[in-house]
């Protein structure tokens, strides 16, 4: 592998959101041998930040032993983050209840969105509220406003159905996106 393979694709650069917890089907505890680990940062719950390079028809993750001379994994996130600003578009839909809303990104990068904050503070603004929002699987994202009692009721049902019959499973567990901090807490 070439040992430019970060800095040459630096375009293509995102953020893979992945799970490891026993609601996963992967396994707790995956060792790795020292310097061959793929790079991630904690989110909450089960949910990390890994790094991927997408190449159109494959996506790697990146390696601690990748990382470029001078760049920290802060750097790699930033570069990840404005890379799917820039690259990918999300659109909102409405889930088969009332109150409940889906955001649409292709398929690939739905559960990336969590990385965003400008996307999930505009949304914020335009519901008023904070959100609690779940991601079953990488490719569902879906949410409602924190104070719809109904909704939220109808949220929880449609993420457990969607994470015991769906693929590329994440987490049954419901996050709250905090509109005045623009901070995410376990809900």
């Amino acid at each position: 592998m070439d040992d430019n393979r970060i800095l040459d694709n630096l375009e293509g650069l995102y953020p893979w959101i992945k799970s490891i917890s026993h609601d996963s089907p992967m396994p707790a505890e995956i060792i790795f041998n020292k310097g061959s680990a793929p790079i991630y940062q904690e989110w909450l719950e089960n949910l990390r930040i890994f790094y991927a390079i997408d190449q159109g028809n494959q996506v790697s993750l990146l390696f601690d032993h990748e990382i470029p001379d001078g760049y920290s994994i802060n750097d790699i996130h930033r570069i990840a983050v404005e890379n799917l600003a820039r690259d990918v578009e999300y659109g909102l839909g409405r889930l088969n209840f009332d109150g409940g809303f889906g955001l649409m990104a292709g398929g690939d990068y739905e559960a990336s969105s969590i990385t965003l904050n400008n996307l999930w503070d505009s949304i914020a603004d335009e519901l008023q509220d904070d959100l609690l929002v779940g991601i079953p699987t990488k490719d569902l994202v879906m949410f409602c406003r924190y104070s719809d009692s109904d909704a939220i009721s109808n949220l929880k049902e449609t993420i457990n159905e969607a994470f015991d019959t769906g693929e590329n499973k994440l987490t049954k567990s419901i996050f709250r996106y905090h509109i005045q901090d623009g901070i995410w807490l376990v809900h």
